[in-house]
């Protein structure tokens, strides 16, 4: 989604100090390495996002995702390269506002097969087809003559909204690594950041920065490292105020910073959202609202 992008990028310029996390890393990869060869593909990482992180991402994109992290060609990780996606589970189990998930299911009950007919219309970007919606109700364990209440409905949501970001955190990722290698290096980074804060003193942040990211020493941040700038706690309606110099911007403004980093302009449909009473003040909880709406 557009709007999610746009607050990615805010994200971005923020740069700070990656997470960490306490999980028992080495206990979950051998519970999960079904065969015992000291690797994990792309249906036990699944497997292991949703028992072991509560998220959910289809086959498709864990195999994405491991190729991005192990950048040899193999469609499996180690224990080393496993433990290093720890952003990427640390987005995955994060929830949101669950107030507009009645949009997807308004009702009470509604069959297991109508359901994912929605979900198919409402997260395109994550599933690409049906067969990808029935990799998620497998893992639940519910098939499509079996119904469905709202709470668990909206939990189902949430947790794809999670997808949902991840996946964009990713787009964003791809849109700025020019040479499409999975890796950053210095002189597109730098660039990045020119284009989200173009002020020397940002500039230099980020280059100082660079090496707490890279936490593998190979002067270069994959998408691991780059999921740190989500993961973290982040000031991003300070940043935002701090690029435009004040709380609220008009929609050409909004339009300049889009069209600086992405190219082109807003969707039509985009702008309506953020300025229904077309009031031309627009502030950082505006776009961060729709962000987390589908």
């Amino acid at each position: 989604m557009i709007s999610n992008k746009i607050v990615l990028l805010f994200f971005v310029a923020c740069f700070v100090e990656k997470c960490s996390s306490t999980v028992e890393w080495r206990e979950i990869f051998k519970r999960n390495d079904s065969n015992s060869d000291g690797l994990i593909d792309a249906v036990e990482l699944q497997k292991i996002i949703f028992q072991d992180f509560k998220g959910f991402i289809t086959v498709r994109l864990a195999d994405i995702y491991i190729s991005f992290i192990n950048l040899n060609g193999s469609n499996k990780i180690g224990f080393e390269q496993f433990k290093r996606m720890a952003p990427l589970f640390e987005i995955l189990s994060q929830r949101g506002n669950s107030e507009d998930n009645d949009k997807v299911n308004g009702s009470e009950t509604i069959s297991v097969e109508n359901f994912q007919v929605k979900l198919l219309q409402k997260f395109g970007d994550v599933f690409k087809k049906k067969i990808e919606v029935l990799e998620l109700f497998k893992l639940i364990g519910l098939n499509e003559k079996d119904s469905i209440g709202s709470e668990k409905s909206k939990e189902i949501v949430d947790i794809l909204r999670a997808t949902l970001k991840l996946n964009d955190l990713y787009g964003v990722f791809r849109l700025f690594d020019k040479d499409k290698n999975n890796v950053f290096d210095g002189e597109e980074l730098v660039e990045l950041i020119q284009k989200v804060r173009p002020d020397l003193a940002a500039v230099e942040r980020a280059k100082a920065q660079m090496k707490s990211y890279d936490t593998n020493g190979n002067d270069e941040i994959d998408f691991a490292e780059f999921s740190n700038l989500y993961c973290s706690p982040l000031p991003a309606e300070q940043t935002f105020e701090d690029m435009f110099g004040k709380p609220l911007v008009s929609i050409d403004e909004l339009n300049d910073f889009y069209e600086r980093l992405l190219g082109g302009r807003l969707p039509l449909n985009l702008i309506n959202q953020l300025d229904p009473l077309r009031k031309n003040k627009i502030s950082y909880q505006d776009i961060n609202k729709i962000a987390n709406v589908f």
